[in-house]
C-alpha cells in the first residue's frame, strides 16, 4: 500500500480546527470542541474516543514529521549502498550495509 502524503497532509490543513479538547463524563457523553471557538466537533458517548479524535490533527502532525524524517534517512541509506556498490560490488556493499543497519537496532535500545 503507498501511502499518498500529500493527499494527507492537505485534508489535515483542510480541517476547519487547529486543536480541540474534550468535555464532559460518563453520564452526559462527551464533546470534542474547537479549542479557538468552542464549536463542538463531535459528541461520543465514550471518553478515549474523544481524546482520540481531540488528539488526531496533532498526532497526524507528528506521524507525518516521523514518515517525513524515516523517507529521508532510507535516501541517505540507498545512496551509501550505490557509492558502496560502485566503490566496491555488489556482495561487499551488502555485507557493509547489513553491519551498519544492525548496528543502527542495536542503539536505538
Amino acid at each position: 500500500m503507498k501511502l499518498d502524503l500529500d493527499a494527507i497532509k492537505e485534508r489535515l490543513e483542510e480541517t476547519s480546527f487547529k486543536e480541540a479538547y474534550v468535555k464532559g463524563d460518563a453520564w452526559k457523553g462527551y464533546e470534542v470542541k474547537d479549542e479557538n471557538n468552542g464549536m463542538v466537533l463531535a459528541e461520543v458517548s465514550c471518553g478515549t474516543d474523544a481524546e482520540f479524535f481531540a488528539n488526531a490533527r496533532k498526532d497526524v502532525t507528528t506521524l507525518l514529521a516521523e514518515v517525513e524524517r524515516l523517507d529521508h534517512e532510507r535516501k541517505q541509506y540507498l545512496e551509501r549502498y550505490v557509492c558502496l556498490l560502485e566503490g566496491i560490488g555488489k556482495g561487499e556493499a551488502l555485507n557493509i550495509l547489513h553491519k551498519a543497519l544492525e548496528q543502527k537496532e542495536g542503539s536505538d535500545d
